[in-house]
């Protein structure tokens, strides 16, 4: 029975002596495979709420578009994604862009300013709304899409948000502009 027990710690702890001796301090992190599936693209909310950021079926390019919009609101349309500024959200006329993030995931980087001076605009009188499609998003459950704001801190922030079936989009309000994601809760 001794040999056994010896047999069963040397073929335990020597395979385990043999990984933490190629262990060094700033060695490669662990590989996300090894974490799990989906390990990589988890956020966590500062109110513990863990999110999944969502992805795409092919990596996509960089996409940027522009334009000026009114008092009278508008439409800026990027890519299948779209910011609607509602007539009265903004005062003057306002230079609004949108850049859809290459890789993986959904993201949009979201900026504004004014359309004569070029002077950053923060806020809004109205709420907006972005509309991200999840058609060529790998998503089992849509009812579980939401739209989350990347705060520059590294926190993330779920945005009010509603989902529309037949045109495959999630929708969210927004008040100010930053970088914006598509994720499932």
């Amino acid at each position: 029975m001794r040999f056994y027990h010896r047999k069963l710690w040397v073929g335990a702890v020597l395979p385990a002596l043999f990984l933490l001796a190629g262990c060094e301090s700033g060695s490669d992190p662990i590989p996300d495979a090894l974490l799990g599936p989906g390990a990589e693209n988890a956020l966590i909310s500062d109110g513990g709420k863990t999110y999944t950021l969502a992805t795409t079926w092919e990596p996509s390019s960089e996409i940027t578009a522009s334009a000026v919009i009114g008092p009278e609101g508008g439409v800026l349309q990027f890519d299948a994604h779209s910011l609607t500024v509602p007539a009265l959200a903004v005062s003057e006329p306002v230079l609004f862009t949108a850049t859809l993030q290459s890789g993986d995931n959904l993201k949009v980087d979201l900026s504004a300013s004014e359309a004569d001076s070029g002077g950053p605009v923060t806020s809004f009188l109205l709420p907006l709304s972005l509309a991200l499609s999840y058609k060529n998003v790998k998503v089992s459950n849509p009812n579980r899409l939401v739209i989350l704001w990347l705060r520059s801190d590294g926190t993330v922030e779920e945005l009010p948000s509603r989902l529309d079936r037949r045109q495959k989009l999630v929708i969210g309000s927004l008040l100010h502009f930053s970088q914006y994601a598509m994720a499932m809760d």
